[in-house]
């Protein structure tokens, strides 16, 4: 089911992300994946897309089970305070209708790869739809005017839309039926949400997941699914130690995705390269160690966050602030988040680096709990648009499992060209009509001459 996606991200990632050994960063539920071009929102795929998705579909990140071997020290609280869990949970369905718009503004270690420079963004939720839109700037190759991509994601209840726009070429958008959760193009769709990911609400993260999942709050996921080590508190700040088996190597070790990956690709040196990372990602024996700092006077609303591996090599941290009073229950919200990246290639846990090897500034511009009548969770490009649908009878009768297609032209286009086709078979007709008669008296004064000759013979 994943084979043939898989294949392609492999192929594509051998010839150019093993060699910079830095990639845009994603991450089962951490922050990102949206700095670098990918599919369907750009011009390549990655592998590392791949792995984040799959975690995302396989529980979060922080849907597993943690290790029975990690326990707690000897008389440290494990219990997160009741009114803290009860904000918690009060602030997910705060979040029901909610209208968010924000800037990414990206800095990067190394410079001079194809990885989006700034992004803009706004995610609107009402109930179990939403509607998500970012336009991205991409550095333009050797000179000349950076690139911007738009792209606008939906799920009206039933279908989930994904749309690509660009200055320059037609769009594309791709349906999804959101009752089909063993569509591989739907699991491997990867749904952006950077600034809720970074305040600690997750959305569902691939099409399928929208159909039955909801918002949820992290810091309860996390406490639900891992291994709470340590909770304490100093004046209003709450500090919560959790223990999860490493999201990417629990991935690793469930699936075979080098097997399925392989199927039908050409040796090269760079799938080599890959194969040996996945490889050593499988065969670790790691979790990952998360920290949280809470902030009891706001509803529980994450201070700071980091992440570790076993070692105590920092994988990530996270710094909210200017936080703001919404007056829905007791939600409080920062207007401004850092998020520092310190490995090259997260999704294989290579090249921890001692500063930040990516730092993401977050800022939101306004964020609103209306219901917008003119947000519509059904997308629609007009003609041109090219158009691979996986929603329809036929598209589930199709080989492929889609039925591809470019959108045609407006009703007076294909009204003229209709009549224009219609005249056109007029005269065809009206020709061939006036050959056959041509051809019949030429017959017919073929055979009276004959009949005169032999009658002039006798």
């Amino acid at each position: 089911m994943f084979g043939s996606s898989c294949c392609l991200f492999l192929k594509r990632v051998a010839r150019h992300a093993v060699h910079t050994n830095t990639v845009g960063e994603s991450r089962p539920r951490d922050v990102r994946m949206r700095n670098v071009m990918q599919f369907p929102f750009g011009a390549s795929s990655s592998f590392f897309v791949a792995l984040a998705v799959l975690l995302a579909t396989e529980g979060t990140g922080t849907g597993q089970t943690a290790s029975s071997s990690i326990s707690p020290s000897a008389g440290v609280s494990t219990s997160l305070p009741q009114a803290c869990a009860e904000a918690l949970a009060a602030n997910v369905q705060a979040l029901t209708t909610v209208g968010i718009k924000f800037s990414v503004q990206p800095t990067y270690r190394v410079q001079g790869l194809p990885r989006a420079k700034h992004e803009n963004a706004y995610m609107y939720l009402d109930g179990g739809k939403f509607y998500s839109w970012r336009a991205r700037t991409f550095p333009a190759p050797k000179g000349g005017n950076d690139q911007v991509i738009e792209e606008e994601m939906s799920f009206d209840g039933s279908v989930f839309y994904s749309g690509t726009k660009r200055k320059a070429g037609h769009p594309s958008l791709v349906k999804l039926l959101g009752e089909n959760p063993g569509d591989p193009y739907a699991k491997n769709t990867f749904i952006p949400s950077a600034y809720l990911d970074a305040v600690g609400f997750g959305v569902p993260q691939t099409a399928p997941q929208w159909k039955d999942s909801s918002l949820v709050s992290t810091v309860l996921q996390l406490i639900s699914t891992g291994k709470v080590m340590n909770v304490s508190t100093e004046g209003s700040t709450l500090m919560l130690s959790v223990r999860i088996p490493e999201p990417y190597v629990a991935m690793a070790k469930k699936h075979d995705l080098e097997t399925l990956a392989t199927e039908g690709s050409p040796k090269s040196a760079g799938n080599d390269q890959m194969f040996a990372a996945y490889r050593r990602l499988r065969e670790l024996d790691w979790y990952r160690k998360v920290e949280l700092w809470l902030d009891l006077e706001k509803g529980g609303a994450i201070k700071r966050r980091k992440d570790s591996n076993p070692e105590g090599k920092l994988i990530q941290t996270i710094e909210c602030e200017d936080f703001r009073n919404t007056h829905k229950a007791n939600l409080w919200l920062p207007w401004k988040c850092t998020v520092k990246s310190y490995l090259k290639t997260p999704q294989l846990l290579i090249g921890f680096t001692d500063e930040p090897n990516e730092i993401d500034r977050i800022e939101v511009q306004e964020v609103t709990f209306q219901p917008r009548a003119d947000v519509s969770f059904v997308l629609d490009y007009g003609t041109g648009t090219f158009i691979r649908d996986h929603s329809t009878k036929a598209a589930k009768a199709a080989p492929s499992g889609n039925v591809q297609f470019i959108v045609p032209a407006g009703y007076k286009e294909l009204r003229d060209a209709a009549i224009h086709a219609q005249a056109r078979r007029l005269w065809r007709v009206m020709v061939m009509a006036v050959n056959g008669i041509v051809a019949v008296v030429l017959i017919y004064l073929v055979l009276r001459r004959k009949a005169r000759r032999h009658a002039e013979l006798t």
